[in-house]
Parts: structure tokens; C-alpha cells; sequence
């Protein structure tokens, strides 16, 4: 029997069969055959075995029984259940206690940006007490701004892929798990949007919110994603990481009806419920108020706490349910020595962080703490101006006891006259006027410094809330604006964070849930999701951008884009910043709007590049005369130039002319003329084109090889090639 009298899964009715030396057995009693696999733990077990590797299984597969269970408190003894409500309601009030100031704080906070109006009496009944708004605008400010951030288009999930990727498998898998998650927090889970709406107006007033992540079958996503106010989730104080809080308690209500189903449904154990309402009165529906907390016990007696989720009524202390909060496959096991070394407890919370507690607190820090000061001086200030003017414009003073003057007469009233006995002299001597000077400028200037300072704090300045100089420039308002957004720039990327974090438990679940294909059609052509796609070398994030989240950063970007084109920038596409302007505008069907550029008329395409051929031809008709000024200056007077027509090279031959003298084709640039001069570029007369030399008038004659090594000799060099020119050194080649 096991310790709850429920017979041992080891011990069967028959005995176990024998004769087995090593490994274990199957079901039949026989030896597994080659291929067969005995889970771990089996129902029979090798009985040659230690008995610490016998013990620890039977451990293992009463913890595996218990987790089966929709409801393990019904495997518990009334007594005992009775224990563990009163020490779950016992330590729920310590971890309370813990955070006592935070909760405070955040009461008082939360009154204040909700503008909560209340009464005051001093320093009379009824004086002023006005309450700044300046905590509500930073809250709704930030919410604004972070709101269309985070939800920005269909694609709130991208999944990236780790390691190698070279077929593209992983990139396809990943592309469908983004789609088919979008798809899952946009139309399959309806109240997601609209919570995430809600906890970034919490987060700047308390300071943190939370998400409670879990797989439900009976929903159309098979997985929940509920917002849980800081309110509601207690842990200590003093705690560092929800993975390392040895408990951590979800306060929810619900109505007797529900509790009803749940009761019908085996979910919760039967008990009278009735009178456990917190705020019963006279109505019989008013909720009761439960405590889910998530902790150890141990619960199979074998000296190791396990992670349980246990369900409890606040006010009767009853234990309603009992569930794992572990998965017994991931339980880390020592079969050697026989003993159990951990038993991972699964997490179904995430925190949204605001700003971290300088003091190290689990609870973050809110505007609602950063303000509160602030705020009060603000307050304070504002009501004293007010109740000065108040006193100033009632006035008020003495009467002498001799001026014959009932109360009734005392209040004034426009345009009436109040009958009295006595003379003017005995009035004005008999009554007393009291001087009020009124609203003070020294409070105002204090008032104008605390306003100041307090959006400082919140980064609430003008240029965030849409009010921008007008001839102020796009870099100039991209400055202010980063300068204003440095406090939520880190804030966002917190918040993206824990949207990483919760984005992963949900891919978790989809892994393990995901049974059928999932058809859906997002933003492309119907796709079919699998259950293998969710690899485990994937990664997912927030599609959003946490450094541009407002739309006057993105309409900055687009002003700097086009005052670039507008200033003539050769390396800025004008149509890709119109474009892009267009969608940081967020203009509709921008297709129907944005033209393309025309293409270039080819004549005029031509005719640019003919522009640039002749300007060549020009370039190559200065180095060709060039040349022959330079030859003709180092040849005795009278000796005959032999120069080659000037010409483009082929492309196979840079630099060289065609053997044989042969033109490689037409020039680029227009013919040169036949009777210009051998001085001017021309052709030299058809006598000198490989004559021999004529005689200058009894010069001594030369042949064209002395001709070629008398100028290598003055010009220095090697000796110009066979119809070609020479030309000087530092003048081209």
C-alpha cells in the first residue's frame, strides 16, 4: 500500500516473473526484443535491482500518478488538506505584508491618476483640492505612444532563425510560426489587444503588470494569455526572479455560479461555499475571492517538495484544487544513488517592467512614486492660490457689537442694498475690513519650477506632445524628440522584453499542443502550420522597432529624407524618400498615389553618351598634337614627321593600334580632315606615308631608323613602336 492506501504499482497482484539477471522487462514478461523501447518508469521492474533504484521508481511513478490527476486534493486526507489551506492563507499574508509600502504607493497613485475627487477641511471645510493632472498625462502619454508600437500591422511576431540555414527550411518555417502566432494574439485571442491596451496605462501609475501564460484546449487558440494587475499578484518583496520565488499567489474572484461549473466539472473539490463572499451584504452573487498559489509541497511523503499549484478560498481557507506545476519528463533524476536532484517547475508568469526599484525591490517603480513629491508640492501650491483667491474676493473682518446689524444681513448680493441703523461715520468705524492680498507671484514662479520639474521626470515635454516650433528644422526635431524619448526608450525595451519572453511560452505551448494542422491566411496566400514547425532552433521577438515609436519620429525621418532631396544630395533616391515619407505619414494605398519615375528617352540617352564620345576624341586630338610638337622640336630643322592618324583601341588591345596599321573601327569622335597640317593633327601628304625621305635643300637624308634612334637619344626612352608616335615622357602614352 501507498502511503494513501491505494495499492503499490509496484507491488501487482501477481508476482513479478523471475529469472531476469540484467535489464528490464516488458509488459509479457519477457526480455524486450531488439528495437523495443521500457519507458521509464515501467510497470514491472527488474527485481534484481538495488532497492535505492526501486525506491526512487516507485517515487517517480507515484508523482507521475498524482500529476494525472485533474484534481490531486481529492488523494489528500481532510486533515491534512485543512493544513495546507490555512498555511497557504498563513504565507499569502507574509508575502502581503512584504510589499505594504509599494501597495501604498500605488494606491495613492492610482487615485491620483484617475483624479479622484475628495474632500477637504482644512484650513476650512470645503477648501480647494485640486489635483494636478500631471501623473495622468504621462500616463496617457506613454500609453499613447507605446500602444501602435507594439501593435503595429498584422505581423506582431517575427521568429528568427539560429544556426545554419542553407536550403532555406528554417527561414520558411519560421516565416508560417510568425503568421500563424500573429494570427493566434490578433483573431484567435480577442481580449489580447484590448489587455495589452490596459497594462500600458498601469505600468506608468504601479509600476509593473503581469501575464499569465497557459495552454487551454476548449479555447480556439489552445492557449491563454491573461492580464494580471500588480494588485493581484503578491510574491515577497525581497524576491529577485519569479523562477526562484519559493511562492507566488494569483488573488481572483469568482461568482457562485462559477464555482458552481467548476465544482459539477471535478475541477474543484465539493464544499459549502456559501457566506464566503468578501463583501457579502445582501447579495447573494458577489464574488468570492480565491488565492491560486504556486509553491512547494510535498505531497507523496518522500522528504523532496514538489511544485504544486494550489487553489484555495481566502475567507473559509478551503482547499479547492491541487494541480502539478511541474512536467514529470523533465524531472532530473540520479538512478546511481537513487535519488530525485530537481524537479523544474514550469512558469506561467511574466512581469512588464517600468523602471527597475533602485532599492532592489521585485516591484518596479511607477510614475505614480517618481511624482509623488512632486505632485504634492504641485497640489499644495495650486490649492493655496485658490484659497487665497477665495479669501480675496469674499473678503471679511469686524463688526462692532454696538452697529445694529443681524447675520442675515452680512452676505451681500450684487446690486441690492442692505438697510442698517446707524450713521455712515458709525459703519465705517464699527465694521472692520480684513485684508487679503490674494494668489501670491512668489507661489506661481514655485508652481511654473514644479510643473517643469515634474515633466522632466516623466519626459512629458512640449515637442512629444505635438507642439513644435514652426520653423524649427527636421534635425533639430529629431534631437529634441530623442532627447525627450531617452527615459521611454529604455522603458520599451523592457516591455519588448518580457513580450519576447511571453512570446516563447506561447511558442512552447504550440510546440507541445499544436496536434492538428492549423490553416491560416494572415497577410499571403493560405498557409498550413505543423507541429514540427516549431523547431527548437528558433527565436521570437517583437516585430516592432523600441527606438521609433511615435509617428513624429517617423515623420522627422522623412522631413530629414526630403529637405536632402530638396537640397540637390546626388546620392539620395528622390523616389524612395517620397515613399517612404508616404508611409511614415501612413498613407493609404500608396501604390495608387506614388508613380514611378520615367524611364530616359533613348535618343537622349544616345545623345549624352555621343557627348561624351566626342569630348574623348577631343581629349585624344590634344595628346596626338602633343606629340607631333614634340617631335618636330626634337628632329633638325627640315627632317620629315612620320605620325599615325589618331584612333580609339579596341577593347582587346588597350592602348595599342591594330597591327598593320589597320583601324580597329570608326572613331568615336568626327573624321579628322585630310589637308590639315601635320603641325594641326592632319594627315601628313601621301609622300611622306612610308616614302623615303626627300631631300630639304642639301640636308644630309636620314633613314627612319636613324630618324627613331636620334630622338630616342635627345627624348630618352625606349624607341617608339612601328606606325605610332612618340611621345614625351609625363605626356600620356
Amino acid at each position: 500500500m501507498d502511503p494513501y492506501g491505494n495499492p503499490d504499482p509496484m507491488m501487482p497482484d501477481e508476482a513479478e516473473p523471475q529469472g531476469y539477471e540484467h535489464g528490464p522487462i516488458n509488459e509479457m514478461g519477457e526480455p524486450p526484443h531488439q528495437g523495443e523501447v521500457i519507458p521509464f518508469p515501467g510497470q514491472y521492474m527488474q527485481p534484481m535491482e538495488p532497492p535505492h533504484v526501486l525506491d526512487l521508481r516507485r517515487r517517480v511513478i507515484m508523482l507521475q500518478k498524482l500529476a494525472q490527476l485533474d484534481n490531486a486534493a481529492e488523494m489528500i486526507e481532510p486533515g491534512e488538506l485543512a493544513n495546507i489551506g490555512s498555511k497557504v492563507c498563513r504565507e499569502f499574508k507574509i508575502d502581503e505584508d512584504s510589499r505594504k509600502e509599494w501597495r501604498a504607493t500605488a494606491d495613492r497613485a492610482m487615485a491620483m491618476a484617475r483624479q479622484k475627487k475628495e474632500g477637504k477641511s482644512y484650513p476650512w471645510e470645503g477648501a480647494s483640492n485640486v489635483k494636478f493632472p500631471l501623473l495622468t498625462t504621462a500616463a496617457l502619454q506613454f500609453a499613447a505612444r507605446a500602444y501602435p508600437a507594439i501593435v503595429d500591422g498584422p505581423r506582431l511576431v517575427k521568429v528568427t532563425v539560429l544556426g545554419r540555414d542553407p536550403d532555406g527550411t528554417k527561414a520558411a518555417m519560421a516565416d508560417r510560426v510568425s503568421q500563424h502566432m500573429s494570427y493566434q494574439l490578433l483573431y484567435q485571442m480577442p481580449d489580447w489587444e484590448a489587455e495589452m491596451d490596459t497594462a500600458l496605462h498601469q505600468i506608468p501609475v504601479v509600476g509593473c503588470a503581469f501575464k499569465k501564460v497557459y495552454a487551454d484546449g476548449t479555447r480556439e487558440a489552445g492557449v491563454c494569455s491573461d492580464l494580471v494587475s500588480a494588485f493581484d499578484f503578491v510574491v515577497h518583496q525581497r524576491t529577485k526572479t519569479l523562477e526562484t520565488v519559493p511562492r507566488a499567489t494569483h488573488v481572483f474572484e469568482l461568482y457562485p455560479h462559477e464555482i458552481a461549473d467548476r465544482i459539477r466539472a471535478g475541477k474543484f473539490t465539493e464544499f459549502d461555499y456559501k457566506g464566503g463572499a468578501e463583501e457579502q451584504g445582501e447579495d447573494d452573487d458577489a464574488p468570492h475571492m480565491f488565492l491560486e498559489q504556486h509553491r512547494y509541497l510535498d505531497l507523496d511523503g518522500d522528504g523532496v517538495e514538489e511544485p504544486w499549484i494550489v487553489t484555495v478560498h481566502k475567507k473559509l481557507e478551503k482547499v479547492c484544487r491541487i494541480k502539478p506545476g511541474f512536467d514529470i519528463s523533465k524531472i532530473v533524476l540520479d538512478q546511481e544513488r537513487g535519488q530525485i536532484i530537481r524537479i523544474p517547475r514550469k512558469n506561467y508568469f511574466v512581469k512588464i517592467p517600468f523602471i527597475p526599484d533602485p532599492e532592489g525591490g521585485f516591484y518596479d517603480v511607477g510614475f505614480g512614486k517618481l511624482l509623488e513629491a512632486t505632485s504634492d508640492v504641485i497640489d499644495t501650491t495650486i490649492n493655496q492660490m485658490m484659497d487665497a483667491g477665495t479669501l480675496q474676493n469674499s473678503g471679511g473682518g469686524f463688526i462692532g457689537a454696538g452697529l445694529n446689524l443681524s447675520k442675515a444681513q452680512l452676505r451681500m448680493e450684487p446690486g441690492k442694498y442692505k438697510t442698517v441703523t446707524g450713521s455712515g461715520d458709525d459703519i465705517r468705524k464699527a465694521i472692520v475690513q480684513m485684508q487679503h492680498p490674494g494668489p501670491s507671484d512668489v507661489l506661481y514662479k514655485l508652481l511654473e519650477l514644479m510643473i517643469d520639474a515634474g515633466k522632466d521626470i516623466a519626459a512629458v515635454k512640449d515637442v512629444l506632445t505635438g507642439e513644435t516650433p514652426t520653423n524649427q528644422t527636421a534635425t533639430s526635431t529629431m534631437a529634441a524628440i530623442e532627447q525627450g524619448l531617452k527615459v521611454f526608450t529604455a522603458i520599451y525595451k523592457r516591455i519588448f522584453r518580457a513580450l519576447k519572453a511571453e512570446y516563447r511560452m506561447i511558442f512552447e505551448i504550440n510546440r507541445e499542443s499544436l496536434n492538428q494542422p492549423k490553416y491560416i491566411k494572415l497577410m499571403d496566400e493560405p498557409v498550413e502550420v505543423l507541429q514540427s514547425d516549431y523547431h527548437d532552433e528558433m527565436d521570437v521577438l517583437p516585430v516592432a522597432d523600441p527606438n521609433t515609436v511615435t509617428d513624429m519620429q517617423r515623420m522627422a525621418k522623412a522631413q530629414f529624407l526630403m529637405e536632402q532631396v530638396q537640397a540637390g544630395n546626388p546620392f539620395i533616391n528622390p523616389f524612395e524618400a517620397t515613399k517612404r515619407a508616404l508611409e511614415a505619414a501612413r498613407i493609404e494605398r500608396i501604390q495608387d498615389v506614388l508613380t514611378q519615375p520615367p524611364e530616359p528617352d533613348p535618343l537622349a540617352k544616345e545623345g549624352a553618351q555621343a557627348e561624351v564620345d566626342l569630348k574623348k576624341a577631343q581629349t585624344v586630338k590634344t595628346v596626338a598634337d602633343a606629340e607631333v610638337a614634340l617631335a618636330q622640336v626634337m628632329l633638325p630643322i627640315g627632317m620629315p614627321v612620320t605620325v599615325a592618324q589618331p584612333t580609339f583601341m579596341p577593347p582587346q588591345q588597350p592602348g595599342m593600334m591594330p597591327p598593320g596599321g589597320q583601324m580597329g573601327g570608326p572613331m568615336d569622335g568626327p573624321p579628322m580632315p585630310q589637308d590639315m597640317p601635320p603641325d594641326m593633327g592632319g594627315m601628313p601628304p601621301p609622300d611622306q606615308m612610308g616614302m623615303p625621305p626627300v631631300d630639304m635643300g642639301g640636308a644630309p637624308q636620314m633613314s627612319p631608323e636613324d630618324m627613331q634612334m636620334m630622338a630616342l637619344q635627345m627624348g630618352g626612352g625606349q624607341p617608339p613602336r612601328p606606325e605610332t608616335s612618340y611621345i614625351a615622357p609625363g605626356l600620356g602614352g
